[in-house]
């Protein structure tokens, strides 16, 4: 019930109720109120904010068996290798919105013969260490900038190496 309540919440009302909860995690320059709207759906009362979204300050420590994902057909062969791949890719682009983020990777993905899920499993697990994220990898990729996407790979890379 209490989901259903804050999924249904007027956007104003909701972001006076979660932004302190934000506050309360993230330190970074980043957009608060995209990060406190990625989780509207997904929480089922206000302190859950916290846990979703901390990995946008810092990714978790994490085993790279995270990269293995039978539904995208990866492991971490195959990860270590997308990740090289996208790497060049994202140094790249210039727009790093969101919307730009999912074109460039699924046309890169659809000219590698790459499912999209096999191409956005991998960056999502770089940029959350998380198995689960209130949001899409060219989402995330969007909110944490390219600077900070490309450090996330980067460790990746180094992680899987």
């Amino acid at each position: 019930m209490n989901g259903q309540y804050i999924a249904a919440m007027d956007e104003e009302k909701y972001l006076e109720k979660a932004l302190p909860y934000v506050k309360e995690v993230i330190t970074k320059d980043l957009d608060l109120k995209h990060i406190a709207l990625m989780c509207k759906s997904r929480i089922e009362v206000f302190p859950d904010i916290t846990e979703k979204i901390a990995f946008f300050e810092k990714v978790p420590a994490y085993d790279k068996a995270m990269y293995v994902n039978k539904k995208a057909k990866c492991d971490e062969a195959s990860s270590l290798q997308l990740l090289k791949e996208v790497s060049s890719i994202l140094e790249d682009q210039e727009d790093f919105s969101n919307d730009a983020l999912f074109e460039t990777l699924s046309a890169f993905g659809k000219d590698k013969g790459y499912k999209t899920n096999f191409v956005m499993w991998p960056l999502r697990t770089a940029m959350s260490g998380l198995p689960s994220t209130p949001g899409g990898a060219t989402e995330l990729m969007s909110v944490l900038g390219k600077e900070e996407s490309l450090k996330r790979i980067q460790s990746a890379i180094d992680l899987l190496s």
